[in-house]
C-alpha cells in the first residue's frame, strides 16, 4: 500500500521564520530560519547554518487518503486565494512547493494526480515535488529523486 505525506513548503532567504509566520497568519507544522543549525531529523547531517528559511505545513489527512484529500486539507487551513493575496507582503525570492512523499512496502507504487489536485497546486503558484521511498528504508532515501513540474 502506498502512503502519502503531503506538505506545503514556503522558502525564502530574506526573512526569518517568525516574520514569515506573522505574514501568513498561521503557525507552521515545522520550520526553521536561515542561519539555523539543525540538530535532528532529516537535516541532521548538515553541520553548517541552513541557507534559507522554510515554513512547512503538513496535511492532517491520514497517510492512506488520496492526494486530492490531502491537498484539500491544506487548502482549508491556508486557502490558496488568501495565500496569493499575501504574496505582495512577502519577499521577492519566495519559493513555494507542494511536496508529495510516497512510501510503499516493496510493491509497485503509483500516485494518481487528479485535475482538482493540480488546480490546488497551481492556485498556490507552487512547484510540485514527488519523492518515492521504500517503507523499509530506514534512511528514507529517494528511489527516483524529484520529479518537478513548474
Amino acid at each position: 500500500m502506498t502512503e502519502l505525506r503531503i506538505s506545503l513548503i514556503v522558502r525564502t532567504e530574506s526573512i526569518t521564520l517568525s516574520e514569515l509566520t506573522a505574514v501568513l497568519g498561521l503557525a507552521p507544522s515545522r520550520g526553521h530560519s536561515r542561519g539555523d543549525v539543525p540538530h535532528g531529523g532529516r537535516l541532521k547531517h548538515f553541520q553548517t547554518p541552513l541557507p534559507h528559511t522554510s515554513w512547512i505545513l503538513y496535511s492532517d489527512e491520514d497517510v492512506t487518503a488520496p492526494l486530492h484529500a490531502h491537498l484539500r486539507a491544506l487548502a482549508k487551513r491556508l486557502p490558496p486565494e488568501d495565500f496569493q493575496s499575501l504574496r505582495a507582503k512577502l519577499p521577492f525570492d519566495l519559493r513555494v512547493e507542494v511536496s508529495i512523499g510516497a512510501s510503499y512496502n516493496g510493491q509497485a507504487a503509483y500516485i494518481r494526480i487528479a485535475p482538482v489536485a493540480l488546480e490546488i497546486v497551481m492556485a498556490y503558484g507552487a512547484t510540485l515535488l514527488v519523492d518515492a521511498y521504500y517503507a523499509e528504508d530506514e534512511e528514507n532515501e529517494p528511489i527516483e529523486g524529484n520529479a518537478e513540474t513548474g
